[in-house]
């Protein structure tokens, strides 16, 4: 569905004929958090960056990376979830070596003994955050992975983690298949596991190459930008 529309100066998001305006600064090419932010202003955590991900409304990709950057150095020691989004960002970006330092950053919030997240740095606030944890989760799947879920396909661009020669996904699942991953630095691996055997499913390269994924074979392939789809879906690369 789109919730979104694309308009001259700024982005309005419409639903049942209702808008809501998110400010954008044509000069700079960076979205204001609201009319009148000065640039500089400290924040409390994720907020502006959540436009490009999860909500995946369509930027520039200079307006993606000054978002970002932007609202990184105004965070003052965000909460659990908010260095995963800019790191998210960053990846979806190519931008890795930004991505990995950020990426990083969400460590200061394990508490010792146990390595328990917390909802702050320096075991400050709650313990046990979830919702960091369930950030830390995003910036595995949706970030390393590049994983983004549409209606007619799963779309993958993977990277392997920081200090790790390689990372399994095992289980990924999507409309009731599932899949795993081994992505390392030379290349990645996908196997599709289990499903309904009735109905054939491929991978596909951004230039348009399609590998057919038979159950329980592992299909080898570069790093890049791939779509995994039913092969009655229409995909669009």
């Amino acid at each position: 569905k789109q919730w979104y529309q694309r308009r001259v100066r700024g982005i309005s998001v419409s639903q049942e004929k209702q808008g809501i305006k998110i400010p954008f600064d044509e000069k700079l090419r960076y979205h204001p958090e609201f009319d009148g932010y000065t640039q500089g202003t400290l924040i409390k955590q994720a907020s502006v960056v959540l436009l490009g991900y999860p909500l995946g409304v369509p930027m520039d990709d200079d307006v993606r990376r000054n978002d970002i950057i932007e609202y990184e150095k105004c965070t003052d020691k965000g909460p659990g979830m908010t260095y995963s989004m800019y790191s998210i960002g960053m990846l979806e970006l190519g931008q890795l070596e930004t991505a990995e330092q950020l990426f990083k950053v969400q460590f200061k919030n394990l508490r010792p003994p146990f390595r328990i997240w917390n909802e702050y740095p320096y075991a400050v606030g709650c313990t046990n955050f979830l919702t960091a944890v369930g950030g830390f989760l995003q910036s595995l799947l949706y970030g390393y992975l590049g994983a983004r879920v549409f209606e007619q396909f799963l779309q993958i661009n993977p990277h392997v983690m920081p200090d790790c020669s390689n990372v399994t996904y095992t289980g990924v699942s999507y409309k009731e298949e599932r899949f795993n991953f081994i992505i390392s630095k030379d290349g990645f691996q996908v196997c599709h596991t289990t499903g309904n055997a009735f109905q054939l499913w491929s991978i596909v390269d951004k230039d348009g190459k399609k590998w057919p994924l038979v159950t329980n074979e592992t299909v080898s392939l570069g790093l890049g930008l791939y779509k995994i789809s039913n092969f009655n879906d229409y995909v669009i690369i």
